[in-house]
């Protein structure tokens, strides 16, 4: 989904390794317009080989693969500090 001119995206949730890039190059496209943006990154590589949780940036989280519907619930919750 899209944003339109104006609006805010609070959050994207994308793979680190996707078909024609990266999600980080993702990300850093959209940051361009929405700063503010909070990112959860997911990958089947084993955690560690995918990213050193270190590297992560402000408002950014893992997520490994495989992952229930409640595990990507509770995530989005943490990220956004939503009770």
């Amino acid at each position: 989904m899209f944003a339109s001119a104006g609006e805010r995206i609070a959050v994207v949730v994308t793979d680190m390794v996707m078909p024609g890039g990266k999600g980080n190059e993702l990300v850093a496209r959209l940051k361009v317009h929405h700063p503010m943006l909070k990112v959860v990154y997911m990958s089947g590589y084993a955690a560690g080989t995918a990213i050193d949780h270190k590297e992560l940036g402000r408002g950014e989280t893992f997520l490994q693969k495989p992952f229930t519907a409640e595990a990507l619930l509770a995530k989005l919750r943490d990220v956004l500090a939503v009770p």
